[in-house]
């Protein structure tokens, strides 16, 4: 018999305890080394905005079994502020199957009040939300995974790692790869450099993002929020660079910041992915053209082949593609919506370009 509860963040030691569990967290509780200890440290900073943290299934001796996370982020719609709320890690015990249900349950419950979203569920329970009212959206965003391949050799190999036949096949054309479709940093008008930390003046990137989302369901782009998001995982060591760590990367145009991304380490591979990518509306390409070649920059400095991104607003992701050669891989993630109030489907636009504190 279980009991699902809200987790409120008193007992984070025992959550961590369970979390690690089947490798499912890494064992360390710095949050530069862990998706999950970024998380419940994000939680502490913004105390969640007021929400609970999650849903907690816990057996008959009271020890955690199952858990589902809540994050909850400030967001706007015509001018009316919000705070939505999505899902993050869940994991229940392999001896207790058949309980995941209860969590979401609980979770659609405890949030009624709110907009509430599901992020990236497994492809066997896409029906259980869908049965329960929830609705995709932005589907186009998350159909495939995106490359700016730097090394194609060591993009290859890394692709391939557990398929030898398909490497030793691809290893020939990925050398001819590296001398015709190579990209390079482009020559660009505009500068940008690497940054330190995210104490920054961004105001004219906000003043853009709240006009252009003014008609849309949006989350409140801000300094506070790349501040809350990454600070804690941003890299200083320049020499080798750790899971979950980030690096900064800001364009100038008369000093003044114009184009801000976030690049973050994939796992174990030599790759970046982008977690954040804004600028402002003028001369967006040539500012999109500056941010991606600093990148490139370092990428070589780090000894990485490729930068991954997916699911990044269409404006950016166009240019992208564009100006830099992509290699492109389908996949079929999904983010799902239970419609709240006056904020129809159609006018949501959420960007979850990795899978640490997305939005």
């Amino acid at each position: 018999m279980v009991k699902i509860a809200s987790y409120l963040g008193d007992n984070s030691d025992e959550l961590i305890k369970f979390l690690s569990t089947d490798d499912f967290m890494s064992k360390s509780a710095n949050p530069a080394d862990s998706v999950i200890a970024s998380i419940l440290e994000y939680q502490n900073k913004t105390n969640n905005y007021g929400q609970i943290r999650g849903s907690i299934m816990l057996n008959e001796k009271s020890e955690i079994v199952g858990f589902l996370g809540t994050l909850a982020l400030p967001a706007s719609y015509n001018s009316q502020h919000y705070f939505c709320v999505q899902t993050s890690s869940a994991f229940v015990s392999k001896d207790y199957p058949g309980n995941f249900k209860k969590l979401v349950k609980h979770f659609i419950e405890t949030n009624k009040n709110l907009p509430t979203f599901t992020i990236f569920p497994v492809p066997k329970i896409f029906s259980s939300f869908e049965k329960m009212g929830f609705v995709e959206v932005n589907a186009k965003r998350f159909k495939s995974n995106n490359y700016i391949v730097q090394d194609y050799i060591g993009f290859t190999r890394e692709l391939f790692r557990n398929k030898t036949a398909f490497r030793l096949l691809s290893l020939p054309i990925a050398f001819f790869a590296n001398v015709f479709l190579k990209n390079k940093a482009k020559a660009c008008e505009l500068k940008s450099q690497l940054m330190d930390d995210f104490n920054n003046d961004y105001s004219k990137i906000e003043t853009d993002y709240k006009a252009r989302t003014a008609d849309i369901f949006a989350i409140n782009w801000s300094q506070k929020l790349l501040e809350d998001k990454f600070a804690n995982k941003i890299n200083l060591n320049k020499s080798q660079i750790k899971e979950n760590e980030i690096i900064h990367v800001s364009c100038y145009e008369k000093e003044r910041i114009v184009g801000s991304i976030v690049l973050k380490k994939v796992r174990d591979y030599k790759r970046f992915i982008i977690s954040d990518i804004q600028t402002i509306d003028n001369n967006r390409a040539e500012i999109i053209c500056s941010l991606i070649s600093a990148s490139l920059d370092e990428l070589k400095y780090f000894g990485f082949n490729s930068i991954m991104f997916f699911g990044i607003e269409e404006i950016y992701s166009n240019i992208i593609l564009k100006q830099f050669k992509c290699f492109k891989k389908a996949i079929d993630k999904r983010v799902y919506y239970l419609p709240f109030s006056d904020i129809p489907a159609e006018n949501i636009s959420l960007v979850f370009s990795d899978d640490d504190l997305n939005y």
